[in-house]
This record gives C-alpha cells, sequence and structure tokens, in this order.
C-alpha cells in the first residue's frame, strides 16, 4: 500500500511545470514565456550621481508554485530590490527593480539574476544584463 502512495505521489508531481512570464515595466512588451531566461536592459546616458530605474514585472503562468530561492547583484554601480519572498502560486506575481548609480564616468555593466524553485530540479533563473554610460552633467 505504501509503495502505490509514493507512485501516485510522483505521479502528481511530474504533471505539475513551472513557467514565467517576464515582463518589462519601462518597455512596451507582451512578455517573454520562459523557464529560465535571459534579458538585458541599457540604461543609457546618466549623469555621475544620478539614478536612472527600471523594472520587472514576474508572473507565475504554470501550475505549481514556484519557491524563491535566491536573487544576486553584480556590478558597483548597481543596486536592486523586489518583492519576491516566500515564492509565487500559479497567477500570481511579484516585481523587481534595477537601479543604476554611477558615481564615476564611464562605461559599466552589471547582472541581475533572481532563481525560483519548482517541480523540477533546476531552478527557475531569470537574468538580466546591464549596461550604462555615466557622463559629466
Amino acid at each position: 500500500m505504501k509503495l502505490i502512495s509514493i507512485m501516485t505521489i510522483v505521479f502528481l508531481t511530474s504533471l505539475s511545470h513551472a513557467s514565467l512570464t517576464v515582463q518589462p515595466d519601462t518597455q512596451p512588451s507582451k512578455g517573454l514565456q520562459t523557464e529560465s531566461s535571459s534579458h538585458y536592459y541599457n540604461f543609457g546616458r546618466v549623469p555621475v550621481n544620478s539614478i536612472s530605474t527600471t523594472g520587472y514585472t514576474i508572473t507565475n503562468t504554470g501550475n505549481a508554485f514556484l519557491q524563491f530561492a535566491s536573487v544576486s547583484m553584480w556590478g558597483a554601480n548597481f543596486d536592486s530590490n523586489d518583492n519576491c519572498r516566500s515564492g509565487m502560486y500559479p497567477g500570481q506575481r511579484c516585481n523587481f527593480q534595477i537601479r543604476y548609480w554611477p558615481y564615476d564616468v564611464g562605461m559599466h555593466s552589471g547582472q541581475f539574476e533572481i532563481r525560483f524553485y519548482g517541480p523540477t530540479p533546476t531552478p527557475e533563473t531569470i537574468r538580466v544584463d546591464l549596461w550604462g554610460e555615466s557622463v559629466w552633467r
């Protein structure tokens, strides 16, 4: 009897799937269907000690809960915040914002990455490569 119960759980878990839609808040877009995806954003020319911000909305378009795993930010002139703390049920959304706040003149690059665990062993990863050029006012 226990063997049948374990097999049923494995079977039902394999039917669920995770799917995310990522939509930039600052650019008109119909969104991108993704399980793991890479995007890019160019902040353009930004004066030193000024802040430029972009935002993204992530929607769980699958039928499985996605557990929030981690968020990482690379690049000395970039910062981020999000409200994706515990995870997302199917149909739920979370948002993240990325700020470019250059403190020296020149070209800058960075990367934002957010991960969720779903029903598959591989985490769902969204990555945004970032660029910006800082100029004197």
